[in-house]
């Protein structure tokens, strides 16, 4: 069943986008006098970054290099394909030319601006949106007093990057490149949105645009008239029908609590997550971070795992851990043990901010499991909450 109708409003979003102005630092490359003055400027005011001066320039002294390249068309080439961001001081004809025959696949393309040696514009010539060069762009634009050149569709119509959409909250996404591309043809279009949330921070912090409507069921999602479908979710088991226009996204929201006897077996540990998530019917990328007493911080076999799907490990003390209220099982082996009467139960509940288990307690000979779903009103942080985060 559908919920309110969406109310009138200009097509400006105020979806949540990922913030990207932290890039890594870029290489700025010149060949003219002007543009080494401003490269120079820019790298002043951006630490990190690096100057390379074509060599006719360099011996004219302008400016101190990093580096000087006598082949600035291999120096290109030899730092875009090493995925090194990119600031141009060229002609875009010049730049285009010089980055082609290196281009590869957009998703994993690093950002090039190109700068005008009067530092009038800075336009974002590769890797807009989703390699960070629309962001680079703003940011060396405000340093040298230039205007920002943005071309992406989307971004110039005030549209959300569907393939950025809630990453600054930690949301993964899941879908193909070709059905992303035909999402984003389709909304750059004008062609009705819809979504569906059952997890996470709310997709709409303020009105809704009008070209996007929510629905409260999968099923009346997929059978109304539109050109994309968007689901926000953490459940591991949805009836999705076998199309091209569904993108899922995966908010992290479930803290797993884990307890282990020494010398636990990786596979062991596996399967008992696995087993734990399987019940709870919690997709593994909605796993926000593990948790677990400080003791065992080091232990090979959750070292692993924690490794193995890119999760934060995060630890309490002991103290901490028994301090901790709630119904959850508790036992006297345990707490002469490890000085807490319990580790899982409590670590899920304290990292994730919870009151209660979504998952009390799961057992196997050596380890133990448990699930806590972080509150909505927390959801919006992406690290968890009051931790000592290890990393694995």
């Amino acid at each position: 069943m559908r919920t309110d109708q969406p109310a009138p409003m200009s097509r400006h979003s105020t979806l949540p986008t990922v913030d990207v102005e932290g890039a890594h630092a870029p290489t700025l490359v010149a060949v003219g006098r002007s543009g080494a003055g401003l490269a120079a400027r820019l790298r002043a005011a951006w630490p990190g970054s690096r100057l390379v001066l074509g060599g006719r320039v360099a011996r004219l002294g302008a400016g101190v290099p990093d580096d000087v390249a006598d082949d600035v068309a291999a120096a290109v080439g030899r730092l875009f394909r090493a995925g090194q961001p990119l600031v141009l001081f060229l002609p875009v004809g010049a730049a285009v030319r010089l980055l082609a025959p290196h281009l590869g696949d957009k998703a994993i393309d690093p950002p090039a601006v190109c700068v005008d040696e009067a530092g009038r514009f800075a336009v974002a010539l590769v890797g807009g949106r989703r390699g960070g060069a629309n962001a680079l762009a703003r940011r060396i634009a405000a340093a040298l007093g230039a205007r920002p050149v943005i071309t992406s569709a989307a971004e110039a119509l005030g549209l959300p990057a569907l393939d950025l959409l809630g990453r600054a909250q930690g949301w993964t996404l899941e879908a193909s490149e070709a059905a992303l591309t035909r999402a984003e043809a389709a909304l750059v279009s004008g062609e009705p949105v819809g979504y569906y949330q059952d997890a996470g921070e709310r997709l709409l912090r303020a009105g809704r645009p009008a070209w996007l409507s929510r629905w409260t069921s999968l099923a009346a999602l997929a059978a109304a008239p539109l050109a994309v479908r968007l689901v926000i979710s953490d459940r591991r088991r949805m009836e999705l029908p076998p199309r091209d226009d569904w993108l899922v996204y995966r908010p992290r929201t479930v803290v797993v609590g884990l307890g282990c006897a020494r010398g636990a077996a990786t596979a062991e540990i596996e399967r008992l997550v696995d087993e734990a998530l399987r019940q709870a019917n919690v997709a593994p990328q909605a796993v926000r971070a593990v948790a677990t007493i400080d003791l065992k911080a080091e232990e090979p076999g959750l070292r692993e795992v924690i490794a193995r799907h890119g999760w934060p490990l995060v630890t309490y003390g002991a103290a901490e851990l028994a301090a901790v209220p709630g119904r959850y099982e508790r036992s006297a082996m345990v707490e002469r043990a490890v000085g807490t009467p319990a580790v899982a139960a409590p670590a899920a509940l304290l990292a994730a901010g919870a009151g209660r288990l979504l998952l009390p307690k799961l057992r196997s000979k050596h380890v133990t499991a448990a699930l806590a779903r972080v509150p909505s009103r927390q959801a919006r942080c992406a690290k968890p909450l009051r931790a000592r985060i290890a990393s694995p």
